[in-house]
């Protein structure tokens, strides 16, 4: 069965290349905590449609539309709605629990929540390529360990940004996609729609 682009990624993907393309846009959209602590709490979803160089918004889109392409058309129900919680929760965690972070901005928290919900979703069903979604979810929680370990981005260049590495919205992002999967798990259109409709191999 053909594939379509899910209209959520295709959303966030448009965005996020308009938001970079048009600077200008940046300094309404960032998260800035000052801004947010005097009322701008869009910010906290926002923000993550700003990057700092070409590398850090290429490789955001990349992966968030592959993600967002993998799940077959009758597995992305609800998948707006998670990428929505995953991006407030995100800005809401970096608000609440580092506060030395005045500026962010990027899509890898969302692309991460992508990912995680896709090797979930794959991992469900009785099919001999299951094993490569849980060895993709074991790398994704490898590269943000690594990643906060050494400060830095493992793929994405910086540029002349020199932007700061924040591995709790990719971790908060994991755990939203994670729990939403785990919600959506006991519902009956879960069973009969998404585990018997994989067929991405």
């Amino acid at each position: 069965m053909r594939r379509t682009l899910p209209l959520p990624a295709l959303l966030l993907a448009v965005a996020g290349a308009v938001v970079f393309l048009q600077p200008g846009m940046n300094d309404m959209l960032v998260y800035d905590r000052a801004a947010i602590a005097s009322g701008q709490l869009w910010r906290l979803a926002t923000g993550h449609l700003v990057h700092f160089s070409t590398s850090h918004v290429l490789w955001n889109l990349l992966v968030l539309v592959f993600a967002g392409w993998a799940l077959k058309d009758s597995a992305r129900r609800g998948y707006g709605v998670m990428l929505f919680s995953a991006s407030v929760m995100s800005g809401t965690a970096l608000f609440l629990f580092q506060p030395s972070i005045v500026r962010y901005g990027g899509l890898s928290g969302l692309a991460t929540a992508s990912v995680v919900y896709l090797c979930l979703v794959g991992m469900q069903w009785n099919n001999p390529a299951r094993w490569i979604w849980a060895m993709l979810l074991i790398l994704t929680a490898v590269k943000i360990t690594v990643e906060a370990a050494v400060g830095h981005p493992l793929f994405a260049d910086p540029g002349v940004a020199r932007f700061e590495l924040v591995p709790l919205v990719h971790l908060v992002g994991g755990v939203t996609a994670g729990l939403f999967w785990v919600v959506c798990v006991g519902m009956s259109w879960r069973k009969e729609v998404i585990f018997k409709s994989w067929d991405f191999f």
